[in-house]
C-alpha cells in the first residue's frame, strides 16, 4: 500500500501514457484498413470503353527477302584460264548472255590429236571376225538363255523382297505412331493426376465461407469434377495393349523380310556363278575376236567419248548466263585458272519471296493463299502485300520445332533488297470499324457464355456498381476482342478483370485484421 501512495503520481502518468497509445493503435488500424480496401480495390481492376476500331487477327514472324530462282553458273573448262569478264555484280543479264571467256587453246590442241588418233584406230580394225563371231554368237546365245532364266528368278525374288520392305515399313510406321500415342497417353494421364491434386490442393487452401470464398471453392470443384482419370487411364492402356500388337506384328514382317533376303543373297550367288561360267564359255570364243573389238570398239567408243568431253570443254570455254536475272556474285577474276565449283550466281529478282519459320503452336493457323502484310527497314512504313505461297508439311526440328512457310511479295517496290529482314503479319481475319472491349473484359460463365461488366457508376471505397451484360464475340487481337452481338453500346464502359496476385495484403502485414501482432 506505501508502494502506491509513493509512486501515485507516476502511476497516473504511466496510466495516460498507456490510454494515449491505445487511442493511436486503435485509430493506426482504422485507417491502414481503410486505405488498403481503397488501394486494393484500384488495383484490382480498371475501366475501359466499348469503341468501335479496325481489328485484325495476325500471325507474326520475320523471315528474309530471297529470289523467286537462283542458278549457279558452271563450266566443265576446270583448269582453263580466264582470259575475260564480261560482267560485275550487280548487272543484270539475259539468259544466254556472255559472263566470262575462258582460253580454249590448250583443249583444241587436244582436240586435233584425238581426232588423229580415231582415224588410226579405225585403219587398224580391218581384220576378218566372220568365222569366230558365229561360234561367238552360239555360245552368246546359250549363256543369254541361261542367265536370264536365273536373272528372271532374282528378279521375282527382289520383287517379293520389296513388298515385305514395304510391308514392314508401314508397320514400322504404325508401330511408332502407336508408340506416340502411348506417350501421349501417358503424359495426358500424368497431367490429369497433376491437375486433379492441384485442384484438390486449392479447394483445400480456401477456408473463408463468404460469397467470394464459396464461388472460388465451387469454381474449382467444377474444374475437379471436370478431370476424368480414370478415362485417361484407361487410354493409356488400351494404348500400351496396342503398342505391343504393333511390335509384333512389325517383328513378324521384320523377320519375313530378313528370310526372303537371306534367300536372295543365295540366289544371287548362284546367279553369279552361272554367269562366271557362261562368261568363261564365251571368253574363249572371244579369242579371235579380241584384237577386232579393241581397235573398233574399246577404243574407238573410248576415244570418241574423249572427243565429246573436249567439245563440250571448248564450247563451255564462252561461260554463259543460264537465266535471266542480277549476278548477285562473282567467283573468279581476270588471269586466274579457274577451277571451280562455280563462276558466278545469277538471282530472279524480277519478283521475290520470303522465307519464314513458323513456331508449332502458330502454324495449324496458316493456310496458303492467306494475305501478308510485310515491312522492312529498308522500305520504312510502307506496308507491302503478300500472299501465303506454301506451308511445309514436315517440321524443322532446331532449337525448337517450326515450319518452313514462303511468302510471295506481290508489292512492286525499287528499296527491296535480297537479304533483308522482313517483319511478317500473316492476316488470319479481320474486321472494320467493329465494336471492341479489352480482351480481359470479356468472362466466360459456368455455362459457357461470355459477358462483360457494364459500370453503372463508382462507388466511393474505388469498387464498380456493375450490371452482367451478354455478348457474342469475334475476331480476337492480342488485346481486344471484337463484340458481334450484344446489348452493349459505343461508349459503354466496362470492367477489365486483372490479376489480384500483385495485391498486397498490408493489414495481414501490420495486423490490423482484428488480431495484434507480436509485441502489440
Amino acid at each position: 500500500m506505501n508502494f502506491f501512495k509513493k509512486h501515485k503520481k507516476g502511476l497516473i502518468i504511466l496510466l495516460i501514457i498507456a490510454a494515449v497509445v491505445t487511442g493511436i493503435v486503435i485509430w493506426f488500424k482504422s485507417a491502414v484498413n481503410k486505405g488498403m480496401n481503397m488501394l486494393n480495390a484500384a488495383m484490382s481492376n480498371e475501366v475501359a470503353e466499348a469503341q468501335r476500331r479496325d481489328i485484325v487477327s495476325v500471325v507474326s514472324a520475320t523471315g528474309k527477302i530471297t529470289s523467286v530462282d537462283s542458278k549457279n553458273v558452271t563450266t566443265t573448262a576446270t583448269g582453263a584460264k580466264v582470259l575475260e569478264i564480261k560482267v560485275a555484280e550487280g548487272d543484270e543479264v539475259k539468259a544466254g548472255d556472255v559472263i566470262a571467256i575462258l582460253d580454249a587453246s590448250s583443249y583444241e590442241d587436244n582436240l586435233k590429236s584425238l581426232e588423229d588418233n580415231l582415224a588410226n584406230s579405225k585403219k587398224s580394225s580391218n581384220l576378218s571376225i566372220s568365222s569366230a563371231k558365229r561360234q561367238l554368237d552360239e555360245a552368246v546365245t546359250s549363256s543369254n538363255a541361261s542367265n536370264d532364266k536365273v536373272n528372271t528368278q532374282v528378279a521375282d525374288l527382289e520383287k517379293k523382297l520389296e513388298e515385305y520392305k514395304d510391308l514392314r515399313d508401314q508397320s514400322l510406321g504404325i508401330y511408332e505412331q502407336a508408340v506416340k500415342n502411348r506417350v501421349a497417353a501417358e503424359a495426358a494421364y500424368k497431367q490429369a493426376l497433376t491437375l486433379q491434386s492441384t485442384l484438390a490442393g486449392q479447394i483445400g487452401d480456401i477456408s473463408g465461407d463468404d460469397v467470394s470464398s464459396n464461388e472460388q471453392r465451387a469454381a474449382l470443384e467444377t474444374q475437379l469434377a471436370a478431370v476424368n482419370v480414370t478415362a485417361l487411364l484407361n487410354t493409356y492402356n488400351a494404348c500400351v495393349a496396342d503398342e505391343q500388337t504393333r511390335l509384333s506384328n512389325y517383328n513378324m514382317l521384320a523377320g519375313q523380310y530378313e528370310a526372303t533376303e537371306s534367300s536372295l543373297k543365295t540366289l544371287k550367288d548362284t546367279r553369279d556363278e552361272t554367269k562366271r561360267v557362261n562368261d568363261a564359255s564365251v571368253a574363249a570364243r572371244q579369242d579371235a575376236l579380241s584384237s577386232a573389238r579393241i581397235s573398233s570398239n574399246s577404243s574407238s567408243s573410248s576415244v570418241e567419248s574423249q572427243i565429246d568431253a573436249v567439245k563440250d570443254q571448248i564450247e563451255s570455254c564462252t561461260v554463259t548466263a543460264p537465266i535471266d536475272g542480277v549476278v548477285t556474285s562473282l567467283a573468279i577474276s581476270e588471269g586466274a585458272v579457274y577451277t571451280g565449283p562455280y563462276a558466278a550466281v545469277i538471282e530472279d529478282v524480277s519478283a521475290y519471296e520470303i522465307t519464314a519459320e513458323i513456331d508449332e503452336y502458330d502454324i495449324g493457323k496458316v493456310k496458303k493463299g492467306q494475305r501478308v502484310v510485310i515491312k522492312t527497314n529498308g522500305t520504312g512504313d510502307e506496308e507491302l502485300e503478300g500472299v501465303v505461297k506454301s506451308v511445309a508439311p514436315r517440321a524443322t526440328v532446331g532449337m525448337g520445332v517450326t515450319y518452313k512457310v514462303v511468302i510471295s511479295v506481290l508489292t512492286k517496290n525499287d528499296l527491296l533488297k535480297l537479304d533483308m529482314t522482313a517483319k511478317l503479319s500473316i492476316v488470319l481475319e479481320s474486321s472494320e470499324n467493329a465494336l471492341t472491349v479489352p480482351f480481359d473484359a470479356v468472362i466466360t460463365d459456368d455455362d459457357g457464355k461470355t459477358y462483360v461488366n457494364v459500370v453503372d457508376f463508382k462507388n466511393q471505397d474505388a469498387t464498380y456498381n456493375t450490371h452482367k451484360v451478354y455478348v457474342t464475340t469475334g475476331v480476337t487481337s492480342s488485346y481486344y476482342v471484337e463484340i458481334t452481338e450484344s446489348e452493349l453500346k459505343e461508349g459503354d464502359e466496362v470492367l477489365v478483370e486483372r490479376d489480384n496476385s500483385g495485391v498486397f495484403d498490408f493489414n495481414a502485414i501490420f495486423g490490423v485484421n482484428g488480431r495484434e501482432t507480436d509485441g502489440m
